[in-house]
């Protein structure tokens, strides 16, 4: 999906090394508890960036925590850890870490926006 693939370009821009420094004041909007919020990565409001948040509260709970977890750890390291994350379109919701000493990729995988969203039952639902 182009359009997502923008914005994890534009979320890995955050993350890459001459740029991680300016996120560690966000680390506590990462802390344990707190809703993943990616809304920084587009414009405010903008149609795509509403369509990127819905999308991302679609996805399970525990893949949201994760991404959360993978953030805040990365952002309160010392030196902040680099992140490099990548989508890829799937049937089910996937998650796959790799933890290097280099940094940390994440990739997500999950259906497109338009497709429906089985029920799972979450709490939310």
């Amino acid at each position: 999906m182009p359009m997502f693939q923008a914005l994890i370009a534009e979320l890995n821009h955050h993350f890459r090394p001459d740029r991680i420094a300016d996120m560690v004041h966000m680390k506590d909007q990462f802390a344990p508890g707190k809703p993943l919020n990616l809304d920084f990565v587009a414009a405010n409001n903008a149609p795509l960036q509403r369509l990127w948040a819905r999308h991302l509260k679609s996805m399970p709970p525990t893949i949201q925590d994760t991404i959360r977890g993978v953030i805040h750890q990365a952002l309160s390291a010392h030196p902040p850890r680099l992140v490099t994350f990548a989508w890829a379109p799937a049937y089910d919701h996937e998650l796959t870490l790799w933890d290097a000493p280099c940094g940390i990729t994440v990739l997500i995988k999950g259906r497109y926006p338009a497709d429906v969203e089985p029920n799972r039952g979450d709490p939310k639902a």
